[in-house]
């Protein structure tokens, strides 16, 4: 069992197939010059969605991270202005129009 689905990636790699298809025909006759073209593009196509979907993976969870980074730093910017001493300029307004009267 391991074997032959150690011979079905290497098929779907590219690396080496052609000793396998070779077998292959000398024991199945010419009935396996469908099998390899159809393993091929199938397994490729499969391969190929795996690795998206592994990357894909990784991006929602370093979005989901940086998300909550963003969160608890929003929420330290808000504890430090409710917690730091009203700001003197704002607190005095002088009225500029009754200074120039």
């Amino acid at each position: 069992m391991g074997s032959s689905i150690l011979a079905i990636f290497r098929i779907m790699s590219l690396e080496g197939w052609s000793g396998f298809m070779y077998l292959y025909l000398d024991s199945a006759g010419y009935v396996a010059f469908a099998y390899f073209p159809v393993l091929v593009v199938v397994g490729n196509f499969f391969l190929l969605k795996l690795f998206l979907a592994v990357i894909m993976t990784a991006f929602d969870e370093m979005s989901e991270i940086q998300a909550d980074k963003i969160e608890q730093y929003d929420e330290q910017v808000i504890k430090n202005q409710q917690n730091s001493p009203p700001n003197l300029v704002e607190s005095v307004k002088i009225d500029t129009a009754k200074i120039m009267a």
